[in-house]
């Protein structure tokens, strides 16, 4: 479910829609989508997703180029990041740990919420299916690659600042 939370503008090149996606009962990830102005027809897409949030200034530059962005947090990062909690353990770690012991994982659960991203953005009216591109950076590279694999609707893939797999993270020395 897609719950619309208002628009804006970003200077006189594109309109912002800001959106929460309900990825599970309750659960609500936030994500803004950026539309070029002045262009019309069916545009490319790009599923931008940065652990540091979804205003970083390269999204400028896609939309300038034409391409329609939907710059999400899935759940663990950017605006989803989880607030500090007691027990003198990291954010990140307490998420990790509870997803654990529900028999999950944070990296199964960033996969699902950019393919719900990826699938949304197939849907939209503004978007050409047939150019949904993914891009992950950061800690958020390998969920990238995997929702990129397994989603039909994504036609190409890129990684920025991150590892190529959990296998290289596993074998390294350090």
């Amino acid at each position: 479910t897609v719950h619309p939370a208002g628009t804006t503008a970003l200077d006189s090149f594109a309109d912002v829609e800001k959106v929460e996606f309900e990825v599970a009962p309750q659960v609500r990830i936030p994500a803004l989508l950026y539309l070029p102005r002045g262009v019309s027809g069916k545009r490319p897409a790009i599923l931008h997703a940065d652990p540091t949030g979804k205003a970083v200034p390269a999204i400028a530059e896609f939309v300038q180029a034409g391409h329609i962005v939907l710059a999400i947090d899935p759940r663990g990062a950017g605006e989803s990041y989880p607030r500090p909690q007691r027990g003198g353990y990291s954010p990140a770690y307490q998420l990790a740990a509870r997803m654990w012991l529900l028999g999950g994982s944070v990296a199964a659960m960033h996969v699902e919420d950019l393919r719900v991203g990826i699938q949304w953005l197939a849907k939209h009216p503004k978007v050409d299916a047939a150019r949904i591109k993914v891009l992950g950076k950061g800690e958020l590279g390998p969920a990238a690659l995997i929702a990129a694999a397994v989603e039909p609707a994504a036609s190409a893939v890129a990684i920025e600042s991150s590892i190529v797999s959990y296998q290289q993270f596993a074998e390294a020395k350090l």
